[in-house]
């Protein structure tokens, strides 16, 4: 460390053994890196600044260098340990600030723990082989995985095996449902667990009398259970685990979150102080009895005439007093007062059926569907599998290489196939680069090709596998591609 530190006012110095922790956990995550530049010379002070985003496959900092190796080849940060001033970090760790000199130059580089939009993600959950909790709200995992946290470190739940799924964009009940119903299609080596809120008629009707749904192909599903306490409002989210007092806790600023019983429907004020008013009560009638409120909720001032005429002025000059839910899961997790104790005893209703879930399958009974799975080999690198679904995979080996690290977004690199007398072509093209990939034309490999053409579902999957484990991306899927494979079959049949 030397002198002229600067320090981030929102951060605190920390020594490099802290640093080096919240490094060590960035694989496997992404991270966004703000990298600010400052060069002063006689004539010239001038500020470059640069954003990066990219997900970490490892980290190198046992010598004199930290390394931080994207997914990608040309995703990488290298940083000198001796040119480095000093380390800060923000309270509650999620963010790291290294500030650097060399000669007469300063930077400053930021590396956040970051989560990119969901819609990049979903691909994540079909290619996994971990066994995986896929909740329908941003916050929903994070509660569980502070419940199971907790649990576990009082020696409870220790045999659960699961990743949570993590994202920061609600997926919704529809969502969730269509990406449950495209894994089903298909095998999954890892469990694949969606879990439901219980305030939708509709998924509730599909679950019931169920204490969870198997969909075949290591994929299920279950709507949380209803704790005692909510018996007589059944319709819950997950907040609703917590007692209504806890529910209603107020952070230092005094915020919260509110309940729509609270409300007068009619007129938006809350029941229990005239001066505080949800704006969007129209639709409180509409919403049931213990739906959660997390925005919109205003503390107007005897000055200010509560009335329609009002509104946009209550909005922009009043103090919003509701809290939102993904704050309130901060505080829970973080264990800031006076949400430190909250009881999470209710939790344990789910992950008692996830144990459920784990454990049969351990014991082969859910699992005896791997015994109707059909292999036929059309290559060393490459087989079919054959589902009692009738859907079709055709799997092609190959070690990951710097080439194939290139392939990584769909949208990314072409995928042509040519279907000739000596074999089949799949020429996977990203611009700077290509592979040919070439399997020998068999009956079987025909009859695939032609179920591909006939059926979208049917998938090509390259599993690119490594030391570290091995990476699934489907090529040439959707109707488009369906289509250009029957118009490669009408040319060889020429």
């Amino acid at each position: 460390m030397g002198n002229n530190i600067f320090i981030d006012v929102r951060m605190e110095v920390v020594d490099y053994e802290e640093a080096l922790l919240f490094l060590k956990e960035l694989p496997g995550q992404w991270i966004y890196i703000k990298h600010l530049n400052d060069t002063q010379t006689d004539d010239l002070k001038e500020q470059i600044t640069t954003y990066t985003k990219f997900k970490v496959r490892n980290v190198d900092a046992l010598f004199g260098t930290i390394l931080i190796y994207g997914e990608e080849d040309e995703d990488r940060l290298t940083i000198d340990k001796d040119s480095i001033l000093s380390y800060q970090m923000t309270p509650n760790r999620d963010e790291l600030y290294i500030q650097i000199r060399t000669a007469d130059n300063y930077t400053n580089v930021y590396i956040k723990k970051y989560l990119p939009n969901i819609k990049y993600r979903l691909n994540e959950i079909l290619q996994s082989s971990k066994n995986l909790i896929i909740t329908e709200g941003k916050t929903d995992w994070k509660h569980l995985k502070n419940a199971l946290l907790h649990f576990q470190s009082q020696g409870l739940y220790r045999d659960i095996q699961f990743e949570f799924f993590e994202y920061e964009e609600n997926m919704g009940d529809d969502k969730l449902r269509k990406v449950r119903e495209y894994n089903q299609l298909f095998y999954n080596a890892g469990l694949k667990i969606f879990i439901f809120d219980a305030d939708n008629p509709e998924i509730i009707e599909a679950h019931k009398g169920q204490e969870f749904v198997d969909w075949g192909n290591n994929v299920f599903s279950f709507i949380i259970p209803v704790p005692e306490s909510r018996k007589n409002t059944p319709l819950i989210s997950i907040e609703h685990y917590y007692s209504d007092d806890e529910i209603k806790t107020l952070d230092k600023n005094n915020r919260r979150l509110y309940i729509n019983s609270e409300f007068n429907h009619e007129t938006g004020i809350l029941n229990s102080n005239s001066r505080i008013i949800r704006i969007k009560h129209s639709k409180g009638s509409e919403m049931t009895e213990n739906h959660i409120i997390d925005d919109e909720v205003f503390c107007v001032p005897e000055q200010i005439e509560i009335c329609k005429k009002n509104i946009y002025r209550i909005k922009t000059e009043c103090d919003k007093v509701s809290l939102s839910k993904n704050r309130f899961v901060e505080y829970i997790v973080r264990g800031e007062e006076p949400f430190r104790n909250f009881n999470l005893d209710n939790f344990k209703l789910i992950f008692d059926i996830v144990s459920k879930i784990q454990y049969e399958n351990m014991n082969g009974r859910l699992c005896d569907q791997e015994d109707s799975i059909n292999y036929i080999e059309v290559s060393p690198i490459a087989h079919i599998r054959t589902f009692d679904n009738e859907l079709k995979v055709l799997e092609i080996c190959i070690p990951e290489s710097e080439h194939t690290l290139q392939l990584r977004d769909r949208e990314c690199f072409g995928v042509d196939v040519n279907i000739l007398k000596e074999g089949v072509q799949f020429l996977l093209d990203w611009g700077n680069g290509k592979i040919k990939i070439s399997l020998p034309l068999n009956t079987d490999l025909l009859d695939f090709l032609h179920d591909k053409a006939a059926n979208h579902y049917n998938r090509i999957e390259l599993q690119l596998y490594s030391d570290s484990g091995t990476r699934i991306i489907e090529i040439l899927n959707g109707d488009l591609a369906s289509g250009l494979i029957e118009l490669k079959l009408q040319r060889f049949y020429l």
